[in-house]
This record gives C-alpha cells, sequence and structure tokens, in this order.
C-alpha cells in the first residue's frame, strides 16, 4: 500500500486525482482568464458574478481535498482563511448575491460553511454566513428552522421557521440532535443522520463524482455540520466517529483548540440613523446593499435596496464586518 492510500481520509480519493486537483485548484483560482473579467465592468454583470462565485466553490472543494488527502488539520487554516475571504469578497463585489437555501446546493453549501467556521474557531464568521443567506421574503416569509436554530445560537437574526424543515430528508436526524432532551438521545439521532447522509445528498452536484471514470472531479464527502454538532453539543462521538463520512481528526483538533465553546460575543449591530461605533465597513445585514464605509462617529445611512428597485432607499441594520484599526468585529 502506497503513502497515499495510508494517508488518506477519503475512501474514493486516489492519488492521481489529488496531484491532478492539487495543481489545477491553485492555478485556476489565480488564472487571469478568471480573474481579469470578474473585474472588467466592461463584461456583463451576471458573467462576472458567476466567474466570482467559481473561485468561491474553488475554495470550498480545494479545502476539502486537502483535508480528504489526508494534510495535517494544522496547515488547512490558511486554506480555511482563503474559503472566507473569497465569500467575503464574492459579497462585497455582488451584494445582490445570495445562497437560495431551499436549493438543495445551496443548503449543503450553507451547513458547510457553518460546519468549517465552527471547527476552524471562527464563530465570527456566522453571522456573516447568515447575511449570504436568502433571508425571509414577501413570497417566503418563514425560515427553516434547522438553520435558524444555527443562527440564533450565534445572535443573528432569524424570522419565523417553517412548520417543517426545508429538507427533511436527510436532515430531520440532524435536527432531532439539536433538539435531543439528553446526550445519548443526540448521539442516536446523529448515528442515523450519518447513516443517511450520502444517500440524501442525491441532489447536490458533488453527489457520485467518484464514479467518474473520465475526469478527476471528486474532492472527498465529508459531513462538517456532524462534526459542528458534536462540538456544540459536546457529545461522545465513540459510537459514529469510524462512519465514512464523518471528519473525526477535524473534529479532535478542534476540540484541542477549543473550538465550538459556548458564545459569549455578539456582532456588532447598528441600525440606520445611529452612530458608527467604530471606523471601518459595515454591511447590510437585513437584507441586500452595497457596503458602507464609516467613521467612528458617523450616522449609518440609509441605502439602495438591491432586492426592490421600486424602493431604492430603506434603512438597514448593518453589522461591523470590519474595522479600519484592526480590532475586533464581536462584542
Amino acid at each position: 500500500m502506497s503513502k497515499f492510500e495510508e494517508s488518506k481520509r477519503d475512501w474514493f480519493l486516489t492519488e492521481a486525482g489529488y496531484l491532478e486537483n492539487l495543481e489545477y485548484f491553485p492555478r485556476a483560482m489565480a488564472d487571469p482568464k478568471l480573474n481579469d473579467p470578474i473585474n472588467d465592468l466592461n463584461e456583463e454583470r451576471f458573467h462576472r458574478s458567476g466567474l466570482s462565485w467559481d473561485k468561491c466553490y474553488n475554495s470550498v472543494e480545494y479545502l476539502i481535498l486537502l483535508y480528504s488527502a489526508g494534510e495535517p488539520v494544522e496547515s488547512l487554516r490558511a486554506p480555511a482563511d482563503q474559503v472566507f475571504a473569497q465569500f467575503h469578497r464574492h459579497k462585497e463585489m455582488f451584494p445582490e448575491w445570495q445562497m437560495l437555501y431551499w436549493e438543495p446546493d445551496a443548503y449543503q453549501y450553507t451547513l458547510w460553511l457553518l460546519g468549517l467556521a465552527v471547527l476552524f474557531n471562527k464563530p465570527q464568521e456566522v453571522v456573516h454566513i447568515r447575511s449570504w443567506v436568502a433571508q425571509w421574503t414577501e413570497e417566503r416569509d418563514q425560515d427553516d428552522p434547522l438553520l435558524s436554530l444555527l443562527f440564533a445560537r450565534y445572535g443573528a437574526p432569524v424570522g419565523p421557521s417553517l412548520d417543517g424543515l426545508m429538507f427533511e430528508k436527510p436532515y430531520q436526524h440532524l435536527f432531532d440532535a439539536f433538539t435531543a432532551p439528553d446526550k445519548a438521545q443526540a448521539q442516536k439521532s446523529l448515528t442515523a443522520y450519518l447513516k443517511t447522509w450520502y444517500r440524501g445528498m442525491k441532489d447536490c452536484y458533488w453527489h457520485d463524482r467518484h464514479k467518474n471514470t473520465r475526469h478527476a472531479v471528486h474532492f472527498g464527502y465529508w459531513s462538517f455540520e456532524a462534526g459542528m454538532a458534536t462540538l456544540l453539543l459536546d457529545l461522545d462521538d465513540s459510537d459514529y466517529r469510524e462512519m465514512q463520512f464523518y471528519p473525526k481528526d477535524l473534529v479532535d483538533y478542534a476540540r484541542i483548540h477549543g473550538a465550538g465553546l459556548p458564545v459569549e460575543r455578539k456582532p456588532i449591530l447598528v441600525k440606520t440613523g445611529q452612530p458608527a461605533p467604530h471606523s471601518g465597513l459595515y454591511a447590510a445585514f437585513d437584507g441586500l446593499a452595497p457596503e458602507v464605509k464609516r467613521e467612528r462617529g458617523e450616522l449609518l445611512p440609509m441605502a439602495e435596496d438591491l432586492m426592490d428597485p421600486k424602493r431604492p432607499l430603506r434603512a438597514f441594520t448593518w453589522i461591523l464586518r470590519q474595522r479600519s484599526d484592526g480590532g475586533s468585529v464581536v462584542a
């Protein structure tokens, strides 16, 4: 057995496929053919946004690829930072962009991002993820209860919840873990979730990619949200830690480094008309609007509502995304 086969974490990943993608992802994300049109205002905005989104999901797939291949978890911190940097960049350039949680890929991407934020001890990213996910509208005036439960743990605003999950299969078991009366029942629910996880992902774009023998498109299958649940609920994962899609090495690393501890600090939210508590960049938290830069004491403005051209200016709740002095963006 080769060294790669001994160290890899994903059962289906081949060394040839790994090496091909290891070269591909960094090259693709740095390719001028991808980057130049993104910044070219003469290009169609829809095309620019699509290319920009390519960089986002490439960064996620690259991180998952490295974990799947057995790379040391400590070495993955920089690629994890890059994932969130790419999403921040994309949202700043295209504030109208949202992840539509009623679509299977977007729902799973939301859980992946939440899982990575918790496992890499980046709780401050959770409130930003909330701003990347479509919020309740007149057409969809209720939120998914599982996502609402997770966002609410970190102080992010949520709307009224649906009576049931947007995707009962396979996420009911995960929801049951978070709402279980005790840890023993939560552990049983997570075990059941992991047993049905891959089959339940059949509508996601990456499902069954390991069966593609013509192209190296498989980057790994992992339920990062199961690891997140284990941490947040402080569960004993003995019953399921050897299951195929459970990221046990990442969970172990996260525990050693204190990830998943109770959240005591909250994001800094400021309403239109209130003074900025810090100089820096503020993003709309309850809608879609261009980011604004404010000096300390300046009032947060009305802004263009990118989702409602009939009401071009309205009040927003703003979240402090980046401080000019490099200080903390949570209180």
